[in-house]
């Protein structure tokens, strides 16, 4: 069976036991139980593999993409990339190197301590490139410490001045410093909360010298595991500490549903905590206990809803409460999804004291004392098959004890085979618009409608079907196999697509309708389709000249030129009167306006602001295009 929530996961269930395979490009990860059917799923399957494929196994079978997994005797495991970071630091020069306790030395990162020069002529932009990208790739597998240090770095990597380049290097001292730091599984501190999903978060009030963005950053742990983190700097100014947090919690609810569809596709299903600590504040923990016993003090089941954590009781109440106050009402819908989940009841918002919000370190820079506790949270030391704390004392967090836990009690919505993928995807290309029109036929459901029709069904069981008038048919392995990866491509294309475009309509919310743009021009922040790399330059109201680095098509505007130092998207007047006719504008709306024969269409694509601009709404737009093409083959039939 395949995971909805992510493509690249498989799973092949015996009873009790399970076979879990995840795919990452041309590499492959498999996990089994220990049961005797566990481990025959999995010789089973090398067995099938063997028979069909050439393929390589890693000398240490421990090792995946650079990552080691070592199980510990207390039935623990650390993920660490020591060896890698190892070869990281030799490469660059920093394997003997002085050594230094935290990731920055302090100070923000700013553009105005790049050089005026040319990025071309930087002499150290492409090692400082390197660098961010190597560090990169440590940061997501295994070291959220570096979270916050390497975002600020990397946002000045075009360009890097001898401030970056002093600031890398004691990252990179700090890297090589700390190389045995691992995530540890397997882990019991009776302090903190305790259960399958608990998530910590926190922000950074315009902690942007350059935009006053904030920056927001979580945590994500799994039975004081940590499987999730991230550091991001917010695209959206924030008027107060609170709504800063409210807006950083939004971005870790998007995380937290996606890893509890994750989760149920792994077999759990309630997510709440076991135990929760006493970092948490006495209402909340006198709330979420009193919901586990009824009035005859009988235990009962508690509600899935994980814990997020946050240092900011303002913004918690936010959550809660969905009464808009005065002091709320500017705050956009979209930061809103907390609220939302919360009246769900999937989300128990916490407050937690700052100190011990261990989220605070993916968000600034912090004194050493400070850094040490909550990393001491995320990581520890694995050297000579020994743990040791960050600070190099001996481990001393008991071990829990190990239990089996009984999974895929009721069968996961997002789990399922890929014959009923294909069914489904297949209802979606030939089902009805309301208009009467039907939806574009894709070539997987011609082919299926050819088959069919030939009493060949798309998937078959056991590798022959029953044909009816046909009689019986045969499927080729090739066949079956070209079937299945045709469907798993499409099926994250489909996701992947739905995701940019989400985000490319929350880039745009800033853009303008600009009637003094000589062309469309889109910021860095923005994903061109068919985005190829372009020269050139533009001049702007200053005098001064920007670099234009691609050229692409948003939506179906065509010719748009991407320029990094941009900081609002515009949008030519020229172009959408070129592509699509005319432009229109009052005093409250713009229009674009078409013509067919004599037929004319116009629809309202931007709004008059305060600031006395015209948005763009690009689905505007592409309904307009759309309404066109349908009036042209109209005509056409006609």
């Amino acid at each position: 069976m395949v995971s909805a929530a992510d493509p690249c996961l498989f799973v092949k269930t015996d009873g009790n036991a399970q076979l879990r395979v995840l795919l990452f490009v041309d590499d492959m990860a498999m996990t089994n139980d220990s049961s005797a059917k566990g481990k025959k799923l999995k010789s089973d399957f090398m067995k099938q593999i063997e028979e069909k494929y050439k393929f390589s196994s890693s000398s240490d079978d421990n090792t995946y993409l650079g990552m080691a997994v070592t199980r510990l005797s207390r039935g623990q495991i650390v993920l660490s990339q020591a060896r890698y970071i190892r070869d990281v630091c030799t490469k660059f020069g920093y394997d003997q190197c002085k050594n230094v306790w935290k990731p920055s030395a302090g100070g923000k990162v700013t553009v105005e301590d790049c050089p005026k020069t040319a990025p071309e002529k930087n002499p150290h932009g492409r090692r400082f490139r390197e660098m961010c990208g190597v560090l990169r790739w440590v940061e997501q597998c295994s070291r959220p410490d570096l979270s916050a240090t390497l975002s600020e770095l990397c946002k000045i990597q075009v360009n890097p001045g001898e401030v970056h380049l002093r600031a890398m290097e004691h990252l990179m001292r700090y890297l090589s410093t700390t190389r045995n730091l691992g995530i540890l599984y397997g882990r019991r501190d009776h302090e903190r909360a305790y259960g399958p999903l608990v998530m910590y978060v926190d922000s950074d009030w315009a902690g942007d010298p350059d935009t006053k963005y904030s920056r927001g950053g979580y945590n994500a742990y799994a039975w004081q595991g940590l499987v999730s983190w991230s550091s991001y700097k917010m695209r959206a100014l924030a008027l107060s500490s609170a709504e800063a947090e409210f807006m950083s919690m939004a971005m870790a609810t998007r995380e937290a549903i996606w890893l509890r569809r994750l989760l149920s596709d792994l077999g759990y299903g309630d997510l709440s905590c076991e135990t929760y600590g006493i970092l948490c504040d006495e209402d909340y923990r006198r709330v979420r206990l009193s919901e586990k016993v009824d009035p005859n003090e009988t235990p009962t089941r508690v509600a899935p809803a994980l814990m997020m954590a946050g240092d900011n009781k303002a913004a918690l109440q936010i959550a809660q409460n969905p009464v808009l106050h005065r002091r709320t009402k500017h705050i956009h819908l979209a930061w809103g999804v907390t609220r939302e989940e919360v009246r769900k009841g999937t989300i128990a918002p916490c407050y937690i004291p700052t100190g011990d919000n261990p989220a605070d370190v993916m968000t600034k820079p912090l004194s050493i004392t400070l850094h040490r506790k909550h990393i001491g949270r995320m990581l520890v030391e694995h050297r000579n098959g020994e743990l040791f704390d960050v600070a190099g004392q001996p481990f001393a967090d008991e071990a829990p004890s190990v239990t089996l836990d009984v999974l895929y009690r009721e069968a996961p919505a997002g789990l399922g085979r890929a014959s009923d993928l294909i069914d489904k995807l297949d209802r979606v290309c030939t089902e009805d618009f309301a208009d009467g029109q039907h939806a574009p036929m894709s070539s997987r459901a011609k082919c299926r409608m050819e088959r069919e029709s030939k009493g060949r069904p798309l998937i078959p069981v056991d590798n022959r079907v029953s044909g009816g008038a046909a009689g019986v048919a045969e499927l080729t392995e090739e066949e079956l196999v070209d079937r299945i990866v045709e469907l798993l491509t499409e099926a994250f294309i489909t996701e992947l697509g739905e995701e940019l475009r989400k985000e490319l309509l929350e880039e745009l919310k800033g853009a303008i309708v600009d009637s003094g743009a000589s062309q469309t021009f889109v910021t860095k922040a923005v994903t061109l389709l068919n985005a190829q790399s372009c020269s050139g330059t533009v001049r702007i109201a200053t005098g001064m000249t920007e670099k234009i680095v691609e050229k692409g098509e948003l939506g179906p505007l065509k010719g748009a030129l991407k320029v990094n130092s941009f900081t609002r998207t515009l949008i030519g007047v020229r172009d959408l009167a070129d592509q699509f006719g005319g432009v229109y504008f009052d005093s409250k709306h713009v229009h674009v306006v078409s013509k067919k024969d004599d037929k004319v269409i116009s629809t309202k694509i931007g709004e008059a602001t305060k600031a006395r601009l015209y948005s763009f709404d690009l689905e505007a737009l592409e309904k307009h295009v759309k309404e066109f093409e349908r009036l042209g083959q109209v005509s056409e039939a006609k």
